[in-house]
């Protein structure tokens, strides 16, 4: 397994929004971040047109409207507060479509959480004993850009890096972080893992997506029959 990393700035996310149809110009950072890894991904590894692939994302229960959860997470309260949400479909319609039917998928999947779904879900964890989650041909995301990594001080200073796992469900996890650039912009960061043989495939892809290149030569290679991960 290698880590691959790449960093999105102010040009890179303009380059991914430019790839969306007019009507889906409103998507967050977050979205067009997490589909360009979760499609690139996807193409390195070489799945079959017509096998499932999912996106499971962490969706913070903060901050969401009290119609939407009957209340308020209580002042105070420092327990873990999300849900995980899932983004389904077949790995040729990921790779073989524009970079917009990724976000769409995982605006549609984040948009299921209500607190009926939340309640639904506290209630399968009691009736089925905390079932073990699918991680065949799985990416999980979690956004910790906004966790306040930042302002941490530990008493050597300001924390200026944080990395994926080595070994999160061998290379099937990730987190986003925020940092800044040479410049001083804003940038996210992502880490992932995959096997060596992959690497040069994810880069061309993630490449294809954040620069005014035209994608077709990228998206329109052929999904290669390798290992399963």
């Amino acid at each position: 397994m290698a880590r691959v990393q790449f960093s999105f700035g102010p040009d890179a996310i303009a380059a991914l929004r430019g790839r969306l149809a007019l009507g889906a110009a409103s998507a967050s950072q977050l979205d067009l971040v997490v589909a360009c890894v979760w499609r690139s991904r996807t193409a390195a590894l070489g799945y079959e047109p017509g096998d499932e692939v999912r996106l499971m994302m962490a969706v913070n229960a903060r901050g969401r409207r009290t119609d939407a959860f009957g209340g308020e997470i209580p002042s105070g309260y420092y327990g873990n507060a999300f849900v995980f949400v899932v983004a389904r479909c077949a790995a040729g319609e990921l790779c073989g479509r524009g970079l917009g039917y990724a976000v769409e998928l995982i605006r549609e999947a984040k948009a299921r959480v209500t607190y009926e779904y939340m309640r639904s879900v506290a209630d399968l964890m009691v009736l089925e004993g905390r079932p073990v989650i699918a991680r065949t041909r799985s990416f999980g995301v979690s956004d910790v850009s906004h966790a306040g990594f930042d302002e941490a001080e530990f008493g050597w200073g300001k924390p200026v890096y944080a990395g994926v796992i080595a070994d999160a469900h061998r290379g099937g996890a990730s987190f986003l972080m925020r940092g800044k650039n040479d410049g001083g912009e804003d940038e996210t960061f992502v880490g992932i893992y995959l096997p060596g043989g992959c690497t040069a495939r994810y880069r061309m892809e993630v490449e294809a997506l954040t620069t005014a290149k035209n994608l077709e030569e990228a998206s329109s290679a052929p999904l290669a029959l390798r290992a399963r991960y």
